[in-house]
C-alpha cells in the first residue's frame, strides 16, 4: 500500500508542477487576447489590432512576456511595421466583443481524422495489455475471473467492448479539444497533455475508489499503467497531427 500511496504522490506531485505554470499561462493569455482599438503612430487614423497572446503566455513563463502583433487591419500591405502602437494598446486598451458566430461551433479546429485514429490506438493497445501474453492471466485471478465459464462470458461480451472504445472516444475528443485550445501544437507537447489529463481525469479517481475497495497494487498498477500509455500515446498522435495540419495549412496559404 506504501508503493501505491508513493506512486500516487509523485504523479500528485508532476500534475502540480504542470499546472502552476499553465494556470500562469492561461492568466496572460486572457490578459491579452481580444482585437483592440488603436491609432496608428503612422497614419493617425484608426486600426483594429490583436496581440499575440499564445506568443505572451508563453514567454511569460521565464518572468518576462514579449509583445507582439499578431493581427492589424493595416496588414498585410504594412505588415513589416514597428508595432509602435503596442503601448498605446497597453495603455489604454477597448477590447472589443467577437463575433458570436467564431464561438458558435465548441468542435470548431477539433481534427477528427486524429481523434479517431487516437482512440483506435487506445483501445488496440487495451486489447494487447490485457491479452494473454501480457497482463491478462494476472488481471483475471485478481478479478476472480479465473473460471473457464467466466472467462468465456467476457470473451463474448461485445457490449464491453464497444463501451470501452466509446470511452476512450470520448477522452480523444476532449484531449484534442485541449490542444487545440492551447495552441502551438507538437507531438511532445501533445503527448505531455495526454499524460497530464490521463492522470487527472483517469488515475487518481481510479486509485481513489480502489484505496476504498480495499483492492490490491497490482491490480491498480496493471490499469494504471494502461491508462498512462495509452493517454501518451493519443496525445502524441493528436499533438502530430495538429501540427501537421497547422504547417500544411501555412504552406498552402503561402503557395
Amino acid at each position: 500500500m506504501l508503493v501505491l500511496i508513493l506512486l500516487t504522490l509523485f504523479f500528485l506531485a508532476l500534475c502540480i508542477i504542470y499546472l502552476l505554470p499553465t494556470m500562469w499561462g492561461i492568466s496572460l493569455f486572457s490578459r491579452y487576447r481580444g482585437s483592440r482599438l488603436v491609432t496608428c503612430p503612422e497614419t493617425q487614423h484608426t486600426a483594429v489590432v490583436e496581440l499575440d497572446a499564445r506568443h505572451a503566455a508563453v514567454t511569460g513563463l521565464s518572468g518576462h512576456e514579449q509583445l507582439r502583433l499578431e493581427h492589424c487591419t493595416r496588414w498585410p500591405e504594412r505588415v513589416n511595421c514597428d508595432q509602435d502602437c503596442i503601448s498605446q494598446a497597453l495603455q489604454n486598451p477597448i477590447v472589443l466583443e467577437r463575433p458570436p458566430s467564431q464561438f458558435h461551433n465548441p468542435f470548431r479546429g477539433i481534427h477528427h481524422v486524429a481523434v479517431l485514429i487516437g482512440a483506435f490506438v487506445f483501445w488496440m493497445v487495451g486489447a494487447l495489455w490485457y491479452s494473454e501474453h501480457l497482463f491478462r492471466p494476472a488481471w483475471m485471478r485478481i478479478t476472480g475471473l479465473s473460471d473457464s465459464a467466466e472467462r468465456q462470458r467476457f470473451d463474448t461480451n461485445s457490449y464491453a467492448f464497444a463501451l470501452a472504445f466509446i470511452g476512450v472516444l470520448v477522452f480523444a475528443y476532449v484531449l484534442d479539444w485541449v490542444i487545440v485550445r492551447t495552441g502551438r501544437p507538437s507531438l511532445l507537447r501533445g503527448a505531455v497533455e495526454g499524460l497530464i489529463l490521463g492522470v487527472a481525469a483517469t488515475l487518481t479517481p481510479l486509485f481513489t475508489v480502489m484505496a476504498f475497495e480495499g483492492k490490491p497494487e497490482e491490480l491498480f498498477l496493471i490499469h494504471g499503467g494502461y491508462m498512462l500509455i495509452g493517454c501518451l500515446l493519443v496525445g502524441a498522435i493528436e499533438g502530430g497531427w495538429a501540427r501537421w495540419a497547422a504547417q500544411h495549412s501555412s504552406a498552402h496559404a503561402a503557395a
